[in-house]
């Protein structure tokens, strides 16, 4: 029954996961209290106090690790799912070995202080561990394959989930990750407890069974162990049980490691964190790029690159592929490549982490993003004296309209209404560069409401131009 159940959830949670990316599931609520589980991102929130709505499954996630042990890592963790599965598929087919994972403590303090303190000083370079992160990229790479630093990290964590825990079961989780460290130790003095009694007869029946091959000799690793519970269920003479203690129960103390050496690595661990973290955030502090184009809600560039934990969710999700990755996997837009929809909010309404603040529609279409820039000396209507009206017929807003001018209909620009969307420079004809452009503005403004084109262009379509519309 436990078996089952845990199976059922993880399907469950992967599934919801798989769904979101594949834009098939668009309820904002939904995807808020989805993203509301994946904790180390919405604790990285906390630092710019700009707070997801459904915080509190965060802490109620918290909570339950500190009372039942690592029940997300077990029943909710898409990525644990993933490792489970590729390790149960080698055993079906017999490939492979199960070779104890070491699990080393002092490796995992250090990853773990890194990232939080990373957070603490508002970088969010903690993504490149962070597994949500990990597998929004993975993700990525089948919904928009494309060579990159991105694609590549992307491949990297799927060779990492998929090939390692053949050999050695959730490795990820018991070495690199440190959403399973945090809650590693928030259930060092867990109320709820496996033990092996007395009555084990090491018949080694529960071993093959357990996801992290935590059990030894009939002896439970605890800073491996899940807390599946699965062990529970294999053991033919219930000699692993549950044992519960009350909050104020003395509690007997873990042992020391008996090796100086680990107990050195384990004690400095901390120190050298917050030293690397702080030196990280240094020498990575965001710069401003003057050609990106910051998507809709990120209110700067600078705040922008400081939260973005780079799981590529407004990348999947984004309906017209305006949005692509950077080296550093920041979403930036390409108004080359598209645009971005006037009727859309969906980017602000995934972000894990509140790097794209969430608007409501009617809000989201005064953001200005940038200001709009017209080169006289290229555009058709002025340099060919024909009729182009390209960029008036797409403006959302009537920041471009067409005016009668020496006998042509001539692009007129009102940079007060202008968003800095690029439907213009889109589907401006004229190339390698585009008449009209969208110059970033470092800090995003609000625009003026839009106002109704009062006259319309008249279009001869020319055969030797590919016109967009």
């Amino acid at each position: 029954m436990i078996k089952k159940s845990r199976l059922l959830l993880q399907i469950l949670s992967f599934s919801l996961t798989l769904l979101i990316f594949l834009k098939i599931v668009g309820n904002f609520n939904i995807i808020k209290a989805h993203n509301a589980t994946f904790v180390l991102q919405n604790i990285s929130s906390i630092p710019t106090l700009n707070l997801p709505p459904y915080l509190w499954i965060s802490a109620i996630i918290i909570f339950i690790s500190a009372v039942i042990g690592r029940a997300y890592c077990s029943f909710l963790c898409p990525v644990g799912f993933i490792q489970d599965l590729a390790r149960k598929i080698a055993m079906k087919i017999k490939v492979g070995s199960k070779m104890p994972v070491n699990g080393r403590l002092y490796l995992r303090y250090f990853i773990l202080v890194l990232c939080l303190f990373l957070m603490v000083f508002k970088s969010s370079l903690f993504h490149y561990f962070d597994h949500f992160s990990n597998l929004g990229r993975t993700i990525n790479l089948f919904i928009m394959p494309r060579l990159s630093f991105s694609s590549a990290l992307g491949i990297l964590f799927l060779l990492i989930i998929v090939v390692i825990p053949i050999y050695l079961p959730r490795w990820f989780c018991n070495t690199l990750c440190p959403t399973g460290t945090l809650f590693y130790f928030l259930s060092k003095r867990k109320l709820i407890t496996l033990k092996v009694g007395s009555d084990c007869k090491t018949c080694n029946k529960c071993a093959p069974e357990c996801p992290t091959n935590c059990i030894q000799g009939g002896v439970i690793k605890q800073r491996l162990c899940i807390d599946c519970f699965e062990c529970i269920q294999e053991c033919n003479f219930q000699a692993v049980k549950i044992k519960a203690r009350l909050p104020f129960q003395k509690r007997v103390p873990a042992a020391l490691p008996t090796n100086r050496r680990q107990l050195l690595k384990s004690a400095i661990a901390a120190p050298i964190g917050i030293l690397s973290a702080n030196a990280l955030e240094r020498v990575s502090r965001p710069t401003i790029n003057p050609n990106m184009v910051t998507p809709p809600g990120g209110n700067s560039q600078k705040q922008f690159k400081s939260s973005c934990s780079a799981c590529q969710l407004c990348v999947s999700v984004c309906p017209t592929k305006v949005l692509y990755t950077t080296h550093q996997s920041i979403p930036k837009m390409d108004y080359i490549k598209s645009y971005c929809s006037y009727e859309c909010n969906t980017c602000l309404g995934v972000c894990t982490t509140g790097a794209l603040s969430y608007y409501p529609l009617e809000h989201k279409k005064l953001i200005k993003m940038g200001t709009i820039k017209l080169d006289e000396k290229t555009c058709i209507p002025f340099v060919k004296d024909q009729d182009c009206a390209a960029c008036a017929e797409h403006c959302p807003t009537g920041a471009v309209m067409t005016k009668l001018n020496k006998g042509r209909f001539r692009p007129v620009i009102d940079e007060d209404v202008c968003i800095g969307c690029g439907h213009c420079q889109h589907v401006c004809p004229v190339e390698p560069v585009r008449s009209i452009t969208i110059t970033p503005l470092d800090t995003h403004k609000v625009a003026y409401a839009p106002k109704k084109k009062d006259k319309k262009a008249k279009v001869e379509q020319d055969v030797d131009n590919d016109f967009p519309f």
